[in-house]
């Protein structure tokens, strides 16, 4: 070091310019001797590049660099796989390798990736690297924005939690059942804990919920496993998959294909969560399956409700017996006794209800299996069918069964014999009575030989079939029941001539099926009313009608109603067309209560009560249509 003294010497001058340049130098401090330091590396005159305390003395020690100590010389050490780093292929890189932090990996502080990213870039910068360079290595850049780009990764909380969440080094595979039975085999059964304990801390890490219990050993309390298992099976991972997306959404051309990319990343994210969290499951269950101490504990449960029951028994018969507190020993044995006769009445109830069980599965079968549902052996039931019959035979077998004995199979078989004779029976009328319709047209119907079917029954029947679908359970009951209710025949028919009839009028001519009742009611559907005009196309669901008939002079074709045939007479064209316009407005989809109110309002000069019945003749009217229209199809079909 060497100590330089500056001296200034002005010379005196008179004039007014001087005068001020002696006044401005006055006014300078006095001068020191300060030491002058080569503080530049480059110089080999300075024996410790390192060593900076002139600068602190000169400057503060605030403006000094602090380079991080190497050990041995590691930061000089250039590492060849790091010089072949593709920067376009940094997703498949090891962040922690490029910075050196692959022994610490994810407990790696952002104190030591700071460091480390420092110590990288001093190590392998492009201009440093420069008379250094590997063979083969032509982009020194490379390695340098691969660094930046792990840091980038790694600085950022967010970014390296997901890079975490997929790490590499990591392997997240689990073990199989066999090689879990293939460690009891080898090491015993308190081996799995050993074995499983590493992977569940590995798996424990990502838990959102800390701390996590441990797998602990084989000498656990209860306690502590229940917790374990209760924890692992509601365990909340906060994995995610977007490290792994294949497609960047920035990159997108436009809106459209952009949320083509998120939708696409976001399907693919939803996948492999579902898929971790199944792999997760699948270690638990494994765990639990081959758990010594869970199956310890089982025992231990069913040996105590053993033994609760038999105190329990015990107890109970012991109150039960009245005995003396001096001496209580000869009240032991009758104790014993009651609770013996209770087990064996509880076995001998249990064997009744098991008895009664196949007695009814057996009942069951006779009817499904054996009977094809009292049809013939070649033909296939119906729904209908299954459900009509199954109920007959019900009613007819509940008077045969008694408190559920099962030793009353012969009554039961008996009954049943009875009911698949009445059923033959019947269905052989029913085929004699169509042959016979077929062969004589014109004559009454043969299927119902006290009451013949009158227009309206016919009528009736039709909206009952409409009104209640396949499938009804008691379908046919209810319909006969609703022919009786709204026709001017208060007896209910059975059900074997209302299914009989209702095929007939389905797949028959008109004068084959119903004589002259179908006849007179064909009759009453061709008489229209001129006045009465509906544009619209008739439908059941928007109700929109046709041109329909109005009263015939005639009584044999009279109209259904009193009510309606006043509704078909009474009503002009403006008002038709009127209500036409209300039934569109507010149509049955229109669930309000008010609805038929809101309709008479649109309507001039008619109420509610009459708008109502005019809907309902109109709704008779096209039903006839189209079972009129049916029967001209069936008998052109005949021809």
């Amino acid at each position: 070091m060497t100590a330089l003294t500056m001296c200034l010497a002005l010379a005196p001058t008179a004039t007014a310019a001087g005068t001020a340049a002696a006044h401005a130098v006055a006014k300078l401090s006095a001068f020191r001797s300060l030491p002058i330091d080569r503080a530049s590396p480059r110089f080999a005159e300075r024996h410790d590049p390192a060593d900076e305390s002139a600068l602190a003395a000169l400057f503060g020690a605030a403006t000094v660099d602090k380079f991080p100590e190497d050990d041995d010389d590691e930061a000089d050490v250039i590492d060849p796989r790091m010089m072949f780093l593709d920067p376009t292929q940094w997703k498949e890189q090891d962040h922690y390798f490029v910075l050196g932090l692959q022994d610490a990996r994810f407990r790696a502080t952002d104190a030591e990736i700071k460091t480390a990213y420092r110590r990288r870039v001093l190590q392998y910068h492009p201009d440093k690297l420069q008379a250094s360079a590997a063979p083969g290595a032509t982009d020194l850049d490379a390695t340098f924005k691969c660094i930046q780009k792990a840091h980038e990764v790694l600085s950022d909380p967010v970014k390296r939690m997901q890079y975490d969440s997929v790490d590499p080094a990591i392997d997240f595979t689990i073990p199989s059942d066999a090689e879990i039975k293939s460690w009891i085999a080898s090491d015993g059964p308190d081996a799995i804990y050993s074995h499983l304990a590493p992977i569940f801390a590995r798996e424990a890490r990502f838990s959102k919920r800390q701390p996590v219990p441990s797998l602990g050993d084989a000498h656990s309390d209860r306690a502590a496993v229940e917790n374990f298992y209760s924890f692992w099976y509601a365990f909340d991972s906060w994995r995610s998959f977007e490290y792994l997306d294949k497609d960047d959404a920035e990159t997108a051309e436009n809106r459209d294909h952009k949320r083509h990319l998120e939708k696409k990343n976001k399907a693919d994210r939803a996948r492999r969560k579902t898929e971790d969290t199944a792999r997760v499951r699948t270690l638990v269950d494994l765990a639990l399956k081959h758990d010594a101490r869970m199956k310890r504990f089982k025992e231990e449960d069913k040996l105590a409700k053993k033994m609760k029951k038999q105190q329990a028994a015990r107890g109970g018969s012991a109150t039960a017996t009245p005995a003396a507190p001096p001496t209580p020993e000869p009240a032991a044995p009758a104790a014993v006794e009651p609770a013996a006769d209770q087990v064996a009445a509880a076995a001998a109830d249990k064997d009744r209800k098991a008895a009664v069980k196949r007695e009814r599965k057996a009942i069951k079968h006779l009817v499904t299996r054996d009977a094809n549902y009292l049809l013939p052996a070649a033909a296939t039931p119906s729904a209908d069918d299954m459900t009509r019959e199954l109920e007959c035979v019900h009613k007819r077998l509940a008077a045969a069964l008694a408190k559920d004995s099962p030793k009353l199979r012969a009554n039961v078989k008996a009954a049943f014999d009875a009911e698949c004779e009445r059923t033959a029976a019947a269905r052989e009328q029913d085929r004699t009575a169509a042959a016979s319709t077929s062969a004589a047209p014109a004559a009454a119907l043969p299927t119902s030989k006290v009451v013949p079917w009158s227009a309206k029954e016919l009528q009736m029947l039709i909206a009952g079939v409409n009104a209640i679908p396949g499938g009804t359970v008691a379908r046919w009951e209810k319909i006969a029941e609703y022919v009786a209710e709204h026709s001017d025949n208060p007896k209910v028919r059975r059900t074997a001539d209302v299914i009989a009839m209702a095929k007939r009028v389905q797949g028959r001519p008109a004068s084959a099926v119903a004589g002259k009742a179908l006849q007179a009611l064909q009759a009453h559907t061709k008489k229209h009313n001129d006045d009465v005009l509906c544009a619209d196309a008739p439908t059941l669901r928007d109700e929109a009608y046709e041109r329909v008939g109005t009263a015939p002079p005639t009584p044999a074709a009279a109209p259904a109603s009193a009510a309606a045939a006043t509704a078909a007479a009474t009503w002009s064209l403006a008002q038709q067309e009127q209500l036409q316009k209300a039934l569109r407005a507010y149509p049955p989809s229109y669930k309000e209560a008010d609805r038929f109110d809101k309709i008479a309002g649109m309507v001039e000069g008619k109420s509610k009560k009459e708008c109502m019945a005019r809907i309902k003749y109109l709704a008779e009217q096209v039903k006839l249509k189209k079972l009129q229209q049916q029967q001209q199809a069936a008998q052109q079909g005949g021809k």
